[in-house]
């Protein structure tokens, strides 16, 4: 049995899908080391997962799962975790990616107090065809076997470079720097509190402050839902936001990385 790491947690949010949740569960014992697990379901029908518990608290895991009321937003979500986090650092993974080899020991290798968060790659496996989800130059795309393209990032990008572009689907973050910041609390306009894009504000904020990394060889695959369409990510009012509440470097650095990707106006 591995190393027991006390200063990593690792989190994630789960919503009615309790399959790919418990494949990702299941298969952290491959990983070397052992670390806490903190699991916050928001999912509208409630499904045990005593099973999954006993197999990774049998290979030296600490478990905690989380159970709240249907319906909370990303931002609720997400810092509930940060909240709950009794260590140094969190490693927060979506509950609809797999493992591809051993993702944490790329950001434990350069892990550093400086860092506000270490961001991983996240990759679609199989995604549609003809359905662009993301606006991207094609600069940022390499198809690789089986269809898989890498989106979000530059995936020929090698070793640790600057960035303050966060997907919370693979990111290794310095807690109490991220508390800090004010973490993912969305202190905008309350009537609009349900929409996504805490990952863009979150690291915006953060990396504001503190150095942030993209490490490029901390690898996840995610498994895209059939109808996801994300052409509402990122709307004016988050982009008012960020403007309002972060760095002038940052705000032209994600303006430039976000060029053309998304469909709305500033």
């Amino acid at each position: 049995m591995g190393k027991f790491l006390n200063d990593v947690t690792l989190g994630c949010i789960s919503a009615d899908r309790y399959d790919r949740l418990e494949s990702l569960l299941l298969s952290l014992p491959i990983l070397p080391e052992q670390f806490n697990i903190l699991v916050i379901d928001n999912s509208k029908i409630k499904k045990s997962l005593e099973r999954v518990v006993e197999v990774l608290e049998y290979n030296g895991f600490l478990v905690q799962l989380v159970e709240l009321k249907f319906g909370k937003s990303m931002f609720r979500l997400r810092q509930e975790l940060l909240d709950r986090c009794n260590t140094k650092f969190l490693w927060l993974l979506d509950d609809d990616v797999v493992l591809s080899g051993n993702p944490l020991q790329a950001f434990l290798d350069v892990m550093d107090d400086a860092f506000g968060y270490l961001q991983g790659s996240k990759i679609d496996i199989f995604n549609r065809d003809n359905v662009d989800d993301w606006k991207i130059y094609e600069k940022y795309i390499k198809i690789t076997n089986g269809r898989i393209p890498c989106w979000f990032y530059q995936y020929d990008v090698h070793g640790v470079v600057d960035t303050c572009v966060a997907d919370c689907g693979n990111i290794f973050i310095n807690v109490p720097l991220a508390k800090v910041v004010g973490g993912f609390k969305y202190t905008g306009n309350q009537s609009l509190k349900n929409r996504t894009g805490e990952d863009v504000l979150f690291g915006a904020r953060i990396a504001s402050r503190y150095p942030c990394a993209y490490v490029s060889n901390s690898i996840v695959f995610h498994l895209p839902r059939k109808q996801a369409r994300f052409i509402d990510k990122d709307p004016k009012w988050l982009w008012d936001t960020i403007v309002k509440e972060c760095s002038s470097e940052v705000v032209e650095r994600l303006e430039q990385f976000y060029k053309g990707k998304f469909q709305w106006e500033k």
